[in-house]
């Protein structure tokens, strides 16, 4: 029988991480958890084994160690056998995985997020390219519902040039919603540009301290994260990116865009005439 559990505030000082710990956490991460307690709180309680060792929440307790948190929301669960502990170790983080979003609802979701503009847009976790899809097919959605004629009158009632008036205010309508879209997407692209090339330059200066130290000073621990940073920046720069499409030249073409064959200056020779029969 499972015993009655009791969350309680430890000292983030006497938890131990667990040595073989299979969760990397990158620092970008960590802040992230850190910004998400500054805003909610510290609402999800880390779980530990019958002598302290974490069970879940490392990099929980890696974001109240930066914030300076001295206690932190505790469950101790003393029931587990440390085969059970070693497995639960693994579920809480890969089950949770396994999940999936419904994209309309998501996007739904971002977008009432950005218009209430109570919680920043940083703080649920997703990426700048994600954010901007996701609030793009949110504006979409705005429009088609703002493009909805409205219900008929019990008694209908038209008079010469409704329709014309309804077809300008509809074009002016979409005209002014498209360039407000405009405006936000630029503005979300310089904002997360800006966010881009801050962690690109952390990355930078992370490779600097670490990868060019003495290896007997490297912390292996940030050289195995950079070591899957680079594999994620790879698989980004292969999709996004190809040589040549940001060269700066006179010639340079849009991206995506192949280069017309030049026609030929050459007068064809003429064709000889078909025998008759």
């Amino acid at each position: 029988m499972q015993p009655d559990l009791v969350v309680s505030a430890l000292p983030v000082a006497s938890l131990v991480p667990y040595a073989e710990n299979a969760r990397t956490h990158s620092p970008s991460q960590v802040a992230q958890i850190a910004a998400s307690i500054t805003e909610f709180g510290f609402v999800n309680p880390v779980l530990v084994d019958a002598e302290g060792v974490l069970i879940a929440g490392h990099g929980r307790v890696m974001a109240a160690k930066q914030l300076g948190l001295a206690t932190v929301p505790v469950l101790r669960l003393g029931h587990l056998s440390p085969a059970q502990a070693r497995a639960l170790r693994l579920a809480d983080n890969q089950i949770g995985m396994n999940s999936g979003w419904d994209e309309t609802l998501l996007a739904a979701e971002i977008g009432r997020i950005r218009d209430e503009a109570v919680v920043d847009l940083d703080v649920p976790g997703f990426s700048g390219m994600e954010l901007d899809r996701l609030l793009a097919a949110a504006d979409a959605d705005l429009g088609d519902d703002a493009d909805d004629a409205p219900p008929p009158p019990v008694v209908p009632v038209t008079r010469t040039g409704d329709l014309q008036q309804q077809t300008e205010t509809t074009m002016t309508d979409r005209q002014a919603s498209t360039a407000r879209n405009q405006e936000n997407s630029l503005a979300a692209f310089l904002a997360k540009k800006a966010e881009f090339d801050a962690l690109l330059a952390e990355l930078a200066q992370a490779s600097g301290d670490h990868f060019g130290a003495d290896p007997e000073a490297t912390l292996w621990g940030e050289a195995a994260w950079l070591s899957d940073a680079t594999v994620k920046l790879k698989d980004i720069a292969d999709q996004h990116f190809r040589p040549g499409d940001y060269d700066v030249c006179p010639t340079r073409r849009p991206r995506g865009r192949r280069p017309r064959r030049p026609r030929s200056t050459t007068a064809s020779p003429p064709k000889a005439p078909r025998p008759r029969p």
